[in-house]
């Protein structure tokens, strides 16, 4: 964990910072790591890779954020999030969840969504 997820070098923590850089405001995320290990932890028979696998979502969320931020086509929705983040205390909270969907290849997936508070 201390590689993929808490060293500051690590490609998560990267993209969490250059999200935080472009918003202007607190980027916070506190995976429930047993919560998460509980309901996914079958799909991994190594274990070794579910830490990668969550930052991995971390990570491609955060850089796609980061990208509709940049983008002047998305200016008026920029705007919107600045605004909101404003409003509510200046600071992004990103919360990690699971949705189990049977019949897919994937039975369990992790989610991110974003709380603005």
């Amino acid at each position: 964990m201390r590689d993929h997820w808490d060293s500051p070098e690590s490609t998560v923590q990267a993209s969490l910072a250059k999200l935080q850089s472009i918003i202007g405001y607190e980027v916070c995320i506190s995976p429930e790591w047993p919560l998460l290990l509980a309901a996914l932890g079958d799909h991994y028979s190594d274990k070794g890779n579910f830490v990668p696998a969550v930052a991995g979502v971390v990570k491609a969320w955060s850089e796609a954020a980061a990208q509709l931020l940049e983008d002047d086509n998305n200016e008026e929705w920029t705007e919107e999030v600045l605004d909101k983040l404003k409003e509510s205390g200046s600071r992004l909270r990103l919360v990690l969840e699971v949705s189990l969907t049977r019949g897919s290849v994937m039975h369990g997936r992790v989610f991110a969504h974003v709380n603005l508070f």
